[in-house]
């Protein structure tokens, strides 16, 4: 006769990590899926490029702004030292004093106008130049034109000196500050 032994059923235990095919179907039940991650992904990355242009453009904005105060200021500068240099110059308030009493002027005097004016038409067009480009404030621009026009009309014999270096340039006609100088009359 035998031995009667209970069956015995041998169950492997649970394992303490799931298999991947079972933690995919799992994400799929209650995570979002790849897909709704990229569509996330996305949207995120909109949004980011927006703010990136929304800086870029403040950024710009206020690099613009600061060329204009410089270039301005740079103007102001250039105008104010010409002026420094000039009334250093002793013989050149006697200059303008002829010029405003329309005295003659011997080959030093009229070497020293011609030179002045250069100068003067050299800054104007610099501003000119400036103003083109969008690096002048339109008050410094008008202010200069007005100074342009107010020196015109105080020494005449200045504005022919302005006509005749200008007839050698082709820009004469086409710079709006130098529409004073290119008038028939000083007081136009």
């Amino acid at each position: 006769m035998g031995f009667l032994v209970p069956a015995l059923h041998f169950r492997p235990k649970k394992a303490h990590f799931e298999t991947p095919v079972s933690w995919v179907v799992r994400s799929q039940e209650t995570f979002m899926s790849l897909q709704d991650f990229g569509v996330l992904a996305e949207i995120i990355a909109s949004v980011a490029v927006v703010i990136s242009l929304i800086y870029l453009a403040l950024q710009i904005k206020q690099s613009t702004a600061q060329s204009t105060a410089a270039a301005s200021s740079g103007v102001l500068n250039e105008f104010n030292r010409m002026q420094e240099v000039m009334l250093a110059n002793p013989l050149i308030p006697e200059l303008f004093g002829k010029l405003e009493d329309n005295d003659g002027l011997n080959r030093t005097e009229e070497a020293l106008l011609e030179a002045i004016a250069r100068r003067y038409l050299v800054h104007w067009m610099e501003i000119q130049i400036s103003h083109d480009r969008d690096l002048v404030d339109e008050v410094v621009y008008v202010s200069f034109c007005e100074d342009v026009e107010r020196i015109i009309r105080r020494y005449p014999r200045l504005h022919s000196e302005f006509r005749k270096i200008l007839k050698d340039y082709s820009v004469g006609g086409t710079v709006d500050i130098m529409r004073p100088i290119m008038s028939s009359e000083p007081n136009a």
